[in-house]
Formats: structure tokens, C-alpha cells, sequence
């Protein structure tokens, strides 16, 4: 039965839609209090909620502030967020959150302020075929790629079974060689044409280069007067900086870190 449910800390407040049921063999909903918050579901001090969600589906969610500072709701995949959008001067945050064919686990952070309050893990179903259906594919896909990996790295041995969450290093291995040539074409792309985004970070600029004068600006230019070499201003500029280019970035090193950890391990 899809309803809503509620998530409470004291800084902020989460509604989302959601399925309510039970579901043998996947994990429900649990937050995880990133700087020892209290934390609220549906009105009760708990940490758990038999709460999913599924594949190709479409939830509303809104998140408020509660005490006016800035929320935010943050997924290391921007497409996943890409439909929600800030309002009151980002202390209210509403739209829509779709995982496409995505199923599997995944973990949102609600952030206040400068600060993440919460991480919230959740369970994502798949809807084109039942669970067992799922775990039989991924451990088809696995004993494939398995002996792919193992006949490229003769002479090597691989147990039979491969673990129910992290695949196996052979495996892993496999799949990263299967796809560096799509990834470094993808990236010669980026350094190409990189999509780029305006930023004002602030800045001393000469009196006469100041287009937009910024609070700091009139504050300085009382208390300095506008004969001073320098004024604080936040000049418009273009930046490579962006949330999918820094997702990209800690993707990159985490397969790094990986490959440098196998080879000290070889």
C-alpha cells in the first residue's frame, strides 16, 4: 500500500510517499544520525520504518526547515534529485525523486546548514521481474563474468560462490577493464566540452571592476571609503565545479583507491 511517511530531526522535516509492506529478504528503511540527532518517523523516536520503494516510479517529496536555516537533500547521483528544487531562500526543498530501472540500495543525506544531519538507506524494488528472479540474473551475470575475468588472468582459481553484495575481485576487475574504453571516451568528452556553471565566490577587486556591488561591498566601502585599492565583491565567473562533474570525480577515486589496494595486495 503506497501512503506517506515522515521524517522528523530537529533542525528539519521529511515527507515522502512510499510503499508500506513487508518484503522477506530486503531491508527496510533506517536512518543513520550523522551528528547524534534525534530522530522521528512518523512521530515515534525510531530509527526504522517498514518502508520501500520501487523501480520506475515517480515519488513527491518536501522537505522543510525548521529552524531557517538551509536544507538540502543530497544522492551521489545528481539524476536522481535532478527533479527537486529549493524555494524560500532554500529553506524549503519539493519536487520529485525517480530511480529509473535502478533497484537495489541506495542512501540519501538530508544536510542543514553546512552540516549532514542524516543519512537515510532504502531499498529500491525491482518491478519487471520478482526478487528471486533478480538474485538468479545477478548470479547468472556473476559465474559469467567470473570465468571472462579468470581466463584473462590464467593461471588464477575463483571459489565457487560469489558474495551476495560486492561481487568478487575477479569479477570486478572484469567489469572495470569491459568498460575503461567507454569511460576514458566519456571523459575526453567532459575535457572537450565540459558543461560549466556561474559562481560568485568572493573576492578583492579593484573599485572600478565591481558590477555588482554585494553586501560586503557597501559594508567595506562605508568603512573604507571607495579610495581604497580593493574592494570585497563576488565577480561572476564560469567553474567546471559542478555536482555531476564532483559524483564523476569520487567515483574515479574510489576505483583508484581499489586498484592501488589490489596491487599492494598482489
Amino acid at each position: 500500500m503506497e501512503t506517506l511517511f515522515t521524517l522528523e530531526i530537529p533542525r528539519a522535516r521529511l515527507t515522502w510517499s512510499g510503499i508500506r509492506s513487508e518484503h522477506v529478504g530486503t531491508t527496510p528503511l533506517r536512518v543513520r544520525p550523522l551528528d547524534a540527532t534525534e530522530v522521528r518517523i512518523d512521530g515515534e523516536r525510531k530509527t526504522e520504518a517498514p518502508v520501500w520503494l520501487a523501480e520506475e516510479t515517480t515519488y513527491v517529496v518536501l522537505l522543510q526547515s525548521l529552524d531557517g536555516s538551509p536544507v538540502s537533500l543530497e544522492h551521489r547521483d545528481p539524476v536522481v534529485v535532478s527533479g527537486l528544487v529549493a524555494a524560500d531562500g532554500g529553506r524549503v526543498v519539493h519536487g520529485r525523486v525517480r530511480f529509473g530501472s535502478q533497484a537495489g540500495r541506495s542512501t540519501f543525506v538530508i544536510r542543514t546548514g553546512s552540516t549532514e544531519a542524516v543519512a537515510v538507506d532504502v531499498s529500491v524494488l525491482p518491478t519487471k521481474m520478482s526478487e528471486a528472479e533478480v538474485a538468479a540474473t545477478r548470479a547468472d551475470v556473476e559465474a559469467a563474468a567470473a570465468g571472462l575475468a579468470v581466463a584473462a588472468v590464467r593461471p588464477a582459481r575463483l571459489a565457487d560462490a560469489a558474495g551476495p553484495i560486492e561481487p568478487s575481485v575477479p569479477v570486478w576487475l572484469a567489469a572495470l577493464r569491459q568498460s575503461a574504453g567507454a569511460l576514458a571516451d566519456a571523459l575526453r568528452e567532459i575535457d572537450r566540452r565540459p558543461v560549466l556553471e556561474t559562481a560568485r565566490d568572493l573576492a578583492e577587486v579593484a573599485p572600478h571592476r565591481v558590477r555588482r556591488p554585494s553586501s560586503e561591498t557597501r559594508r567595506t566601502a562605508r568603512q573604507r571609503g571607495i579610495e581604497t585599492p580593493t574592494l570585497p565583491a563576488r565577480p561572476a565567473r564560469l567553474t567546471a565545479d559542478t555536482p555531476a562533474h564532483r559524483w564523476l570525480a569520487a567515483r574515479l577515486d574510489t576505483v583508484a583507491k581499489k586498484l592501488r589496494r589490489l596491487t599492494r595486495e598482489e
